[in-house]
C-alpha cells in the first residue's frame, strides 16, 4: 500500500509493523473516534462523534457526506451488512 498519509510510523525494525495516525486533515469528520468495524469488503469503517467514514485502498470516504450524526457503535451482521 502506498504511504498516502504523512503520519505513518514504523514500529520496531520491521516494515510490516506500522502505525498510521489519521486526523481531520486526512478526512475524518472529527478527531474523536468512537467505533471501529471491518465491513464485508475488508474496509475499515470509522465512527466518530461527527459522522462515519470508510477507509479502503488508502482513501477515506464519507458514508453519509451530508450528515454529521454521532456514531456510538458499529456492528457487522453475519451477512456482511454494517
Amino acid at each position: 500500500m502506498k504511504n498516502s498519509y504523512p503520519n505513518r510510523y514504523r514500529i520496531g525494525p520491521f516494515e510490516q509493523f506500522t502505525r498510521t495516525v489519521l486526523t481531520v486533515e486526512d478526512g475524518l469528520p472529527s478527531g474523536r473516534i468512537t467505533a471501529l468495524a471491518f465491513d464485508r469488503d475488508g474496509a475499515l469503517c470509522i465512527g466518530t462523534d461527527r459522522g462515519l467514514v470508510r477507509l479502503a485502498g488508502g482513501a477515506l470516504t464519507p458514508v453519509d457526506p451530508g450528515g454529521e450524526a454521532a456514531v456510538s457503535a458499529l456492528f457487522c451482521a453475519g451477512d456482511g451488512r454494517l
